[in-house]
């Protein structure tokens, strides 16, 4: 049965266009299986670029119709709309930096630290626009001429904002989906990652280096069919530094600590703490990430497994039994 699923598996790849583009598989190698990130790997990136517009759009909507004058509008909706209109620009970035805050404490797939800082520039673009302005004023009343790069601001580029940034952040998503690929040989597992004409990374994992591998899928992804092959091996620190309730106590009743540094560092611990998770977040460059179908790859790759370290695989015990 495993020798079919290899066949399979096998027949559906172009093994010369692999080996063009994977310089590292040697040619005594036998290419058994190709793959690479499903788009619904990205799912909860891509909802993040949608929600990302969304609060742009909600902010332009609600200082457009706090503008508007009539009887369509109950004195406490436009009390409301009024005192927004004029803390729009300081309640946006609050939320965003909220947002920043809360999505990099749920630990999920989008709570690394690159997308944080993308979300903390997000928040801070309408104040730096402001305070640009606010140096230019300041600057021509001492006579210094300064350029400001920015237009005057209008509640208008809330709108056009959201669709720049959510814009930048859904191609980079594009972009980071499709730089991985992957390769299963009889020897070895490859991993490539390319984004655009930058330099290629590749690792090479040999499967005597691998101590143990498991599947990963969500509620979703067993229903979309799609997942993560995941592999521990003898060189890789699998241990997670955590910030726990014992360790802030420590820190609040250790008298040889400063009141200031007490300060500054359960500050640190706040905006830096993050929930424990039960599953890792894998690293696509780590491990078959969002692949196709993965309880076959994780097949195909105990198999080969079992071929290589000499054990009796499932393909020989089947011939065996006939």
């Amino acid at each position: 049965m495993i020798g079919d699923i290899v066949d399979e598996a096998k027949s559906e790849i172009d093994e010369e266009f692999i080996r063009g583009k994977f310089s590292k598989i040697s040619d005594e190698e036998e290419v058994i299986w190709a793959g690479e990130p499903s788009p619904f790997s990205m799912s909860e990136r891509y909802l993040l670029v949608g929600l990302i517009f969304l609060i742009h759009l909600s902010f332009f909507w609600v200082v457009e119709h706090a503008k508007i004058q009539g009887d369509g509008l109950n004195i406490i909706l436009r009390l409301i709309l009024l005192i927004f209109d004029k803390i729009d620009m300081l309640g946006f970035v609050l939320f965003i930096l909220i947002f920043a805050r809360i999505n990099h404490f749920l630990n999920f797939s989008t709570s690394g630290r690159w997308t944080t800082a993308w979300l903390i520039f997000i928040g801070l673009i309408p104040s730096i626009w402001v305070i640009s302005h606010w140096i230019e004023v300041i600057l021509e009343l001492f006579g210094y001429n300064f350029s400001n790069p920015f237009p005057l601001w209008i509640d208008y580029w809330f709108l056009v904002l959201g669709v720049v940034m959510s814009g930048i952040m859904l191609f980079v998503t594009i972009l980071y989906q499709i730089s991985f690929q992957y390769v299963v040989t009889d020897n070895m597992i490859h991993i490539r990652r390319q984004i655009l004409f930058m330099g290629v990374y590749s690792r090479v994992i040999s499967y005597d280096r691998i101590l143990n591998i498991k599947t990963q899928q969500s509620f979703f992804a067993k229903l979309i069919g799609f997942g993560n092959v995941i592999f521990l091996t003898e060189d890789e620190d699998n241990d997670t530094i955590r910030q726990s309730d014992e360790d802030i106590s420590d820190l609040m009743n250790n008298d040889n600590v400063s009141a200031a540094k007490k300060v500054f560092k359960l500050l640190k611990i706040i905006l830096l703490v993050q929930r424990e998770r039960v599953d890792i977040v894998p690293n696509p460059a780590n491990s078959l990430y969002g692949v196709k179908n993965p309880m076959l790859v994780y097949k195909i790759v105990n198999e080969m497994m079992d071929r290589k370290q000499g054990r009796p695989g499932l393909l020989e015990m089947s011939r065996s039994n006939e």
